[in-house]
């Protein structure tokens, strides 16, 4: 569970120190070379000219800092570049170029914002039916900065208090708890909302998928069956309606734009982690971040709503699996929210989980993973069994028992002596007692006679009666 991290990236994907962060997108000419930047959904991606060959290459924003790699020849070349004003400084394979924005007026520094001064409280979010710590009290979670006077709603909630644990799925025994909460104002009219975890899974590449057994919105394995989707769509169409509750037409979209920057912390992030565990290369895993704002009338007042989401998407042969690594939103009317959007940062940011707590939900998350493989590996197991058995079963059936079930009869042959047999074809039997079947019988074979039925109407379907 890496929400506290989540805040901490989505505080420092929208700082205001990140809003002013340099723009790289432009044309820059230096004596030796030029560069010509465009922002791209990874960051920046253009050209870099020297005489009369052209270099493409693919960059983003590190630390202030481009970050990229430019090609030639079938190979790549690292470099990074910084910028101050119009003037940009790229470094590659151990030399440095001083170029110069053409085409475009140096921006002015903006003017700092100032607005009220807002005093801040931790508080600290507790493990109410789940973890204790030693004195028996409820585990601290995590704790964070909220404004003086603001109500802090929610909290940790596990599966097993809202499901039946005869019910809970694979999906819920994986992730056995989510966090969601909302701190607001007084008066309501400003709040921060983090929004619970949501597991999809998209089947439209898989067998099962194309032959319509898990259509949109069914259940697969605890899993919402459903298509990916962008996270711009993802909060507009799942999130806003379904677990905020404004629905279609009662506001507006007043703003929708990709987030490289956050979605290239937490791809960074999962790197990392799977490099450490062990698993790095297992499955494709991508991320996509958004922003979407609305605004929407409420009590005779004009609100503004801001919405972020991450989404990461678990790319394997035939199924993806994806979910909101974070999602969130803040609001307050309109005229108001530059200045409390300043303090939503503040509360993400200063968000800090306790280690102990996060160890404790790691360990019964892998529990139940040991727990989830063990029951599969036996329902494996009586699965081969109960085949085996069946397979026992329905030949003993037919050895012992077929005669008594199926179109067979008493048949009579020479001298009276008789067998029981089937109707489905002529039978003839020898002076010495053998018996044979067929279709097709030889006639007229010394020694060899037809057999009769004893009940002859047992035998019409064969005679064509």
């Amino acid at each position: 569970m890496l929400f506290i991290r989540a805040c901490a990236f989505v505080a420092l994907a929208l700082s205001p120190v990140a809003a002013q962060a340099p723009d790289f997108a432009g044309r820059f000419v230096g004596a030796e070379l030029s560069m010509d930047i465009e922002r791209s959904a990874a960051g920046y991606g253009g050209t870099i000219v020297r005489g009369g060959d052209r270099f493409p290459f693919d960059a983003a924003v590190t630390a202030g800092e481009l970050r990229g790699e430019f090609r030639s020849g079938g190979h790549g070349f690292a470099f990074t570049a910084t910028v101050r004003g119009d003037e940009l400084q790229l470094a590659t394979g151990g030399a440095s170029y001083v170029l110069r924005r053409t085409g475009r007026q140096a921006q002015p520094v903006p003017e700092p914002r100032r607005g009220p001064i807002v005093e801040y409280a931790p508080f600290s979010c507790r493990d109410v039916a789940g973890f204790r710590e030693p004195n028996d009290q409820p585990m601290e979670v995590f704790r964070m900065l909220v404004p003086v006077g603001w109500n802090f709603e929610g909290g940790v909630t596990w599966n097993v208090q809202t499901t039946n644990p005869v019910y809970l799925t694979r999906t819920q025994l994986l992730v056995p708890a989510k966090i969601a909460f909302r701190v607001a104002s007084p008066d309501r009219r400003q709040f921060l909302q983090v929004y619970p975890e949501e597991h999809f899974a998209d089947l439209t590449q898989s067998p099962a998928g194309q032959l319509g057994q898990f259509p949109p919105w069914s259940n697969y394995a605890g899993a919402i069956s459903h298509p990916v989707v962008d996270p711009a769509t993802y909060i507009d169409g799942f999130v806003i309606p379904r677990q905020r509750g404004l629905q279609q037409g009662s506001y507006r979209v007043v703003e929708s734009r990709e987030i490289a920057e956050l979605a290239q912390l937490f791809a960074r992030e999962v790197e990392i982690v799977n490099r450490i565990g062990g698993v790095a290369g297992v499955a494709n895993v991508q991320h996509r971040a958004a922003l979407v704002a609305i605004e929407y009338e409420e009590g005779g007042a004009r609100y503004r709503e801001n919405f972020i989401c991450d989404l990461m998407y678990l790319v394997m042969p035939g199924i993806t699996m994806w979910s909101p690594r974070f999602s969130a939103s803040g609001r307050a009317p309109a005229a108001e929210f530059a200045q409390a959007e300043r303090s939503f940062l503040v509360m993400l940011a200063s968000i800090r989980g306790n280690p102990v707590w996060t160890v404790n939900y790691l360990k019964v998350a892998d529990q139940n993973w040991r727990g989830v493989q063990a029951t599969d590996a036996l329902i494996r197991q009586l699965d081969g069994e109960i085949a085996r058995n069946r397979a026992q079963t329905n030949a003993e059936i037919h050895r012992q028992c077929y005669a008594h079930i199926g179109a067979w009869a008493e048949f009579e042959g020479p001298s009276g002596r008789r067998a029981y047999l089937s109707t489905d074809e002529p039978h003839q039997m020898h002076d010495d007692g053998r018996v044979r079947s067929g279709l097709e019988l030889p006639r007229d074979e010394p020694g060899w006679h037809d057999m009769q039925p004893v009940v002859k109407s047992d035998y019409d379907h064969v005679l064509g009666r």
